[in-house]
């Protein structure tokens, strides 16, 4: 039963995940599109940090608890998209060729290379919070408490750094240097976060601002995702590959990074985040042809 309800919350976690960012398109000028993307990507890591620190308290009455109000958050939220869903119904539609549209997607290297780049944030993203609790413990010393308090403060700073993307963006700096500078920071940072001699002082502040960084660059990828849609229409297509894409590196990430840990031990870490900061940068040179060319 309980495997029944993740894979119905997996689906509905999806379908507003895709189609959400398309109906804020819908009902957005367009001179306000990458603003309203670029804040839509804080919902993960403010229902992270919501879940983190509500959650303990309201299992004391039970997990049904914790349940029935996500449950009523979701019927609340979908009022609003019922009183809103009228004036996104006059958003463009795909002609009801289906798999014509997605080959076309597939084929087309903008949504493709946003997709890679959010799978390759994505791996970095999973891997440092996922195993960041278990280095703060195991290899600081601090208590668990301790570890959880930071922990949650760098999602806080991923979704600030993704609060801050819509402005940057509207200041005119082009895609491919935020990518670039985020990557290049996040590989960068590893080295201090997984060396031994750093204080948990240190960790925590390179930890926080390498996911804050990072967060400016996710949410410029969702905010700028409707220039690399081959038609208006595809736009919900495009994100879809992006979300594909950014699951993909949830299940990489953190075996990814625990298996670098268990063979080689915390120190052959920075390699992987260095590695993925690379094929980031890289990703980053291929987006800025595109732009060009478009």
């Amino acid at each position: 039963m309980t495997g029944i309800f993740e894979h119905l919350g997996g689906a509905g976690f999806l379908m507003v995940a895709i189609a959400t960012p398309t109906l804020l398109g819908a009902i957005t000028a367009e001179k306000n599109q990458q603003l309203v993307l670029g804040l839509w990507t804080v919902y993960f890591a403010t229902g992270s940090v919501i879940v983190m620190l509500a959650g303990p308290p309201l299992l004391a009455f039970g997990w049904q608890s914790l349940w029935l109000i996500t449950g009523a958050a979701a019927l609340g939220y979908a009022c609003v998209i019922w009183w809103v869903a009228p004036v996104a119904a006059k958003s463009p539609m795909l002609a009801g060729r289906p798999f014509a549209e997605l080959r076309t997607i597939i084929r087309s290297p903008g949504p493709v290379l946003l997709a890679l780049c959010f799978g390759l944030y994505s791996v970095q993203y999973h891997a440092l919070t996922g195993l960041l609790p278990t280095l703060l413990v195991e290899r600081l010393g601090l208590s668990i408490a301790q570890a959880g308090t930071i922990s949650a403060g760098t999602i806080v700073a991923n979704g600030l750094g993704a609060f801050s993307a819509g402005f940057l963006l509207r200041k005119g700096i082009a895609l491919w240097v935020v990518i670039s500078i985020g990557f290049g920071f996040m590989g960068a940072a590893a080295f201090g976060i997984f060396n031994q001699s750093m204080p948990a002082a240190a960790v925590a502040a390179l930890a926080t601002a390498s996911l804050g960084v990072t967060g400016i660059l996710a949410a410029s990828i969702y905010a700028t995702a409707p220039s690399f849609a081959p038609k208006p229409a595809m736009l919900a297509l495009t994100l879809g590959m992006v979300v594909q894409a950014s699951h993909l590196g949830h299940v990489v990430g953190p075996p990814a990074l625990g298996l670098c840990v268990e063979r080689l031990g915390w120190s052959s870490a920075p390699a992987l985040f260095f590695a993925i900061a690379c094929a980031g940068i890289a990703v980053a040179a291929g987006i800025r042809t595109v732009s060009r060319a478009g």
